[in-house]
Parts: structure tokens; C-alpha cells; sequence
């Protein structure tokens, strides 16, 4: 907007330095008005003016696909909910774990390892930000420093299930 503000009035200035006080009159303010438009385009692309809004890019989305889902609590959907939260999020799907792939199936985690690297590696390539869904369980979370601008993470905990276990046992030594 700024450059457009200084042309617009560089084409002003430059049609009244041409003109005087005769573009005001009825047979020079056509011409005037033509010097003005002609000088404002030619500081314009001197100053490299956009000639519309910049316009934002589709983030890209990285699932976990490590088993780290399904270590949580036995039934738990997270993973099922990841899924779903990752193809409503738009953008390229793709999973990180052992690799970064694109895999937009809804087949379950298999991977060892859970890491981001690779999609830090890749968004900052492409400039891109990107939409990390995960289960907080990274093997390097400080990689997520490395996101382009615009990049968030989404976690979704599987909360564990409530469990029982036996901590002490009282029992007399001898039973009669």
C-alpha cells in the first residue's frame, strides 16, 4: 500500500512540476490528468508495487504415525481423532515417524521412531507452514523451532485409563 501512497503522489507532483497552475483549467486537466497516471505506473514499477494482496499459502499437514498411539491406554481414539483432525485440516497429508511420507489412508501407526526432523527439513524448503499433529511423544521436539512462520502443533493426548494394582499385601505370618 506504502509504495502505491508514494507513487500516486510522485505522478501528482511530477503533472503540477509540468503543468503549473494551467492543470486546472479545462484544456490542460485532461493532460495533466494522464501525466499523473503515466508518472504514478512508471514509480510504481520502479518501487515493485504488488498489483494485488499478497494471498496466503495452504498449510500442509504432518501426521504421527508412530506407535506411541496406541501405547497410551488399550481402546483409546485418539489416533482415530488425529486422523480425522488431519484430512478436515486441508493441505497435503503426509505421516513422520522412521520417514516423512505422504500417506493419506487411514491405516493405523506402525512406525519405531517419532521424528519431526524430516518435516522441519522439508517445510523450511518449501517455505510452506505446516499443520503437526501428534501425540506429544516426539523424539525431537526441539525441531518444532525450526517450523516456518504460520506453523502449529496440534496435540492430542490419549489420556490414560484408570487402572488398579496391588501396592501392599498384610498377611499374618502363620495361619492357624
Amino acid at each position: 500500500m506504502i509504495p502505491w501512497l508514494v507513487a500516486a503522489l510522485a505522478g501528482v507532483l511530477g503533472a503540477a512540476a509540468q503543468y503549473g497552475r494551467q492543470a486546472l483549467g479545462p484544456r490542460a486537466a485532461p493532460l495533466a490528468l494522464l501525466r499523473a497516471l503515466s508518472v504514478t505506473l512508471v514509480v510504481a514499477l520502479l518501487l515493485a508495487a504488488p498489483a494485488r494482496p499478497a494471498h496466503r499459502l495452504p498449510a500442509d499437514v504432518a501426521l504421527d504415525g508412530s506407535e506411541s498411539w496406541l501405547r497410551a491406554a488399550p481402546g483409546c481414539t485418539a489416533f482415530a481423532a488425529a486422523l480425522d483432525s488431519a484430512r478436515r485440516a486441508g493441505g497435503t497429508l503426509s505421516r513422520f515417524g522412521d520417514s516423512l511420507r505422504a500417506d493419506g489412508s487411514g491405516a493405523p501407526p506402525t512406525d519405531r521412531a517419532s521424528s519431526l526432523r524430516s518435516v522441519a527439513d522439508r517445510a523450511s524448503a518449501t517455505g510452506r507452514p505446516v499443520v503437526v499433529i501428534t501425540d506429544g511423544e516426539l523424539d525431537d521436539a526441539d525441531a518444532a523451532t525450526q517450523l516456518p512462520s504460520g506453523s502449529r502443533a496440534l496435540v492430542v493426548p490419549c489420556s490414560p485409563a484408570p487402572d488398579a494394582a496391588l501396592t501392599a499385601l498384610d498377611a499374618p505370618r502363620a495361619l492357624l
